[in-house]
């Protein structure tokens, strides 16, 4: 029903505008658990799934490989259409925030294997825009947040690390 594009340059999703929600929309990933269909050539070629990223954005790797393989990933348009309607979530404009939460462990894989990702597929500016905004956001927080943000500079500085190291895999427990 619905998928994602990606920017790598600014290392950041972007959405698909409302319009182009017609017949079959090129995407970099298939999003809400679906079980998408691929070509057996294309598997052939650009491999599966990398088991090393364990939580986060493997769909998106898979997805980034496979478009610069010349393959594409496409989702239904009237469907995601539809669930967006649905959903309320038709003309929606989606900000980043400025504030921060606790982090999390899904944070620490998101932001490793995402500086993984850009780094092997050879995207520094990405890169450099992604470690800048992990950095910047909870040192930003500090005066406000001075725990929270520590907490969140800390994780994130681990998850650059190990993305630089390649230190992949289970290495920080979900429980």
């Amino acid at each position: 029903i619905v998928g994602g594009r990606f920017s790598p340059d600014r290392a950041r999703a972007v959405r698909v505008p409302d319009e182009e929600l017609v017949g079959a929309v090129r995407c970099h990933w298939i999003g809400g658990n679906q079980f998408p269909f691929y070509a057996v050539g294309a598997l052939r070629e650009v491999g599966v799934f990398d088991e090393r990223l364990f939580f986060g954005f493997d769909d998106l790797d898979f997805g980034l490989r496979l478009g610069a393989a010349g393959y594409g990933v496409f989702a239904d348009g009237e469907l995601w259409h539809r669930e967006r309607t649905r959903t309320g979530r038709l003309g929606v404009t989606p900000e980043p925030s400025l504030g921060l939460e606790d982090p999390s462990w899904r944070r620490y894989y998101s932001t490793r294997n995402m500086v993984y990702i850009l780094r092997n597929q050879g995207h520094p500016r990405g890169v450099a825009r992604l470690v800048a905004r992990s950095l910047a956001k909870p040192i930003v927080n500090l005066p406000r947040h001075p725990r929270v943000a520590a907490r969140n500079l800390a994780l994130n500085t681990r998850a650059i690390a190990d993305a630089f190291r390649g230190r992949m895999g289970l290495t920080v427990s979900p429980g």
